[in-house]
């Protein structure tokens, strides 16, 4: 996973269902839950446009081997080990 370093640190995912229960056990109400083709259809339809040059900034300024690292998500969701969540969750 990206945010590991090493493969000896603790780098754990949880279920969709297991992260929905913990989020409505402290007090939040999802208002959208997308889960995998939802989830990536809804992020393809979203229009970015920076607001700074981004060469400059991202998730590639701060990680290290960021290439490599994102491949192994990709490879991680292509093989099932890994799914896509887009939430938005309101506090009740």
């Amino acid at each position: 996973m990206p945010w590991a370093d090493r493969p000896e640190e603790e780098s754990f995912v949880v279920s969709a269902d297991e992260l929905r229960s913990i989020f409505e056990a402290a007090g939040f109400e999802p208002i959208a839950w997308n889960e995998q083709q939802e989830a990536l259809s809804e992020i393809a339809q979203r229009r970015f446009a920076p607001t700074v040059d981004p060469a400059q900034v991202g998730l590639g300024q701060l990680m290290p081997e960021f290439e490599a690292r994102m491949g192994n998500v990709g490879r991680n969701i292509g093989e099932g080990r890994l799914g896509l969540l887009l939430a938005v969750l309101r506090a009740v």
